[in-house]
């Protein structure tokens, strides 16, 4: 299943579920990047429904391309899906 761009309440809820996380993967982070002038977006990886993986995407515009990054994260709360959601990923920053 592809990734999915997700609001941030949803990726509020998944944050809040998650054992082990990042404050840099957080909302809050989100705001400090965006007055920064990064772009942000939130991306979700689900099986059944059920949201797995997520994930604080920033980006900003850089020579040769665009700079894409997820910094202490992804949040996870199956770890067994974590190489698919990093092959998802790939795909995702080709396009």
């Amino acid at each position: 299943m592809p990734l999915e761009i997700i609001t941030k309440e949803i990726f509020k809820q998944h944050y809040q579920k998650a054992r082990r996380k990042s404050f840099i993967q957080s909302l809050e982070m989100s705001i400090l990047l965006k007055k920064r002038g990064y772009n942000v977006e939130f991306i979700g990886f689900f099986t059944n429904n059920q949201l797995q993986v997520s994930a604080l995407l920033f980006s900003t515009k850089m020579a040769g391309g665009l700079y894409l990054e997820i910094n202490s994260g992804p949040v996870v709360t199956n770890y067994e899906l974590l190489p698919k959601f990093y092959e998802e990923l790939k795909i995702y920053a080709k396009n």
